[in-house]
């Protein structure tokens, strides 16, 4: 028996560094803090990271299979450029996904928490929910909701996906000073006829949204870029 709970308990932290240097490497490369085209090169991740080979290869295939990391066949792994086509890509391809989910869905949009309280009109909370990354997560909250109205795994699955690929994009949107007010106000029109069972007015605030954001993505990929080299030097 102790010998299987032994095996049991080598099994769980085998999984449990597989999941950590996943997420570490995964964080770094969406919020691009290598050089544009850089090589993810086992031996060096591993010291960095200090993680075996193993579990860093794994957390590699893994990145590549969601897309986040591109591999080229007897060369390796590389990251991904920001570039403008790449967001805009991705934010095309959402808009479709949420629209169907909006029109189609036979799920009602729920306004049970977590769902922020400031999306419904309230006062905004001080403190660390004003901060730019705490409305990225609410934004990225409102999205898997939409996408739950579908009641499609699938479709559930691509927003989530959608949502790793631009978390840093749409941090760096809500940066710049324009966009932080319009793009939240815009949310809480959006869950208001939401909540009021109002899809077809829904549909045209997404659309709307969506539009808003690809305007911004010029400015959020050059300074995107501009802060990884300046991570590359220092």
């Amino acid at each position: 028996m102790s010998a299987r709970n032994d095996m049991a308990g080598h099994k769980h932290n085998d999984r449990d560094e597989e999941t950590g240097v996943y997420l570490k490497i995964k964080k770094d490369v969406v919020y691009n803090q290598f050089a544009p085209r850089s090589q993810l090169k086992l031996k060096e991740l591993s010291d960095k990271y200090g993680f075996g080979d193993t579990p860093v290869r794994d957390a590699l295939i893994k990145l590549a299979t969601e897309g986040l990391i591109e591999y080229i066949p007897y060369k390796g792994y590389f990251t991904k450029p920001m570039t403008v086509l790449r967001f805009t890509q991705h934010y095309d391809a959402a808009l479709v996904l949420l629209k169907y989910a909006i029109q189609s869905g036979p799920s009602s949009f729920t306004t049970e928490e977590p769902c922020p309280s400031y999306l419904f009109g309230e006062p905004a909370p001080t403190g660390e929910a004003e901060t730019t990354p705490s409305h990225a997560r609410d934004i990225e909250s409102l999205y898997g909701r939409i996408a739950a109205m579908s009641e499609n795994s699938e479709v559930m699955s691509l927003i989530g996906r959608f949502i790793d690929h631009t978390r840093y994009i749409r941090e760096l949107g809500l940066e710049q000073t324009e966009g932080r007010g319009t793009i939240v106000e815009g949310m809480i029109c959006l869950v208001k006829l939401l909540a009021a069972g109002d899809r077809t007015a829904a549909i045209e605030i997404l659309t709307v949204l969506f539009d808003q954001k690809i305007a911004l993505l010029a400015e959020s990929v050059k300074e995107g870029n501009n802060r990884a080299l300046g991570a590359v030097r220092s």
